[in-house]
């Protein structure tokens, strides 16, 4: 299983190579947030930072959590997670961080889910069917969006098909209860994630932060240099 230590240096790598690329390169930066992610008991938040004329790196991190009774009232779900998606972005017509996008990313999902045994609870005989459930997944993923840029807002449409691998493990109140068992007398609650394939939508809305020398209007100027070998991009009023 893909411990706790995985994800934080898969994160810290990551901010690293994001950083570094904000010194090496005058850019465009931009934070992002879903706003339908709380109908679904999340919280996603984005960020993306151009590091070249037509590329960008960016990052999502989610924060799962939620309540609620299931399977016709015989099963509470209480879960709490988080994922991260580092995302390599190509913008083919127009400069990063704005246009037509394809994009590459990875994925990693952890999930912690307490399914208590609501029937057990009400008349205390037969089975606790009462379990701790542990999802661990990681994935590989290519999309494609748009991204648009009014002033300084930013909306982004697109999604990514992802190839999963995932691990799953459970923990029982009952010792002598399985997987199986649990499917057959209380029914089957669907993770919270795709194994194999799966399909991430994306739908955000953000605000465009600073470029290079911080000017408040997104605009952009060719200053060709050594008889245009050389670019740069510019801010200008």
């Amino acid at each position: 299983m893909l411990k706790a230590k995985s994800i934080k240096c898969f994160a810290v790598l990551f901010a690293t190579v994001l950083y570094f690329s904000s010194i090496v390169a005058q850019s465009f930066s931009g934070v992002k947030i879903n706003p339908l992610s709380p109908i679904a008991n999340r919280l996603v938040i984005g960020y993306e930072h151009s590091i070249a004329t037509n590329r960008s790196l960016g990052g999502t991190i989610g924060f799962i959590g939620g309540t609620g009774n299931v399977l016709n009232d015989t099963i509470r779900n209480k879960c709490a997670g988080a994922f991260i998606i580092p995302e390599f972005r190509f913008y083919p017509k127009k400069r990063a961080i704005e246009g037509f996008y394809f994009s590459a990313s990875l994925r990693y999902f952890s999930l912690r889910e307490n399914q208590y045994d609501l029937v057990y609870d009400k008349i205390k005989t037969g089975t606790n069917y009462t379990r701790n459930r542990f999802t661990n997944a990681m994935g590989i993923g290519g999309g494609l969006g748009y991204q648009g840029i009014e002033k300084r807002f930013m909306y982004d449409f697109g999604f990514s098909l992802y190839v999963n691998k995932r691990n799953v493990s459970s923990t029982y109140t009952n010792s002598g209860v399985s997987d199986a068992d649990f499917d057959k007398y209380r029914g089957n609650i669907s993770l919270k994630t795709h194994d194999k394939l799966g399909v991430r939508v994306v739908l955000s809305i953000g605000y465009l932060i600073n470029g290079s020398n911080n000017k408040k209007t997104f605009g952009l100027v060719h200053n060709n240099e050594r008889a245009g070998i050389a670019k740069r991009y510019q801010y200008i009023k």
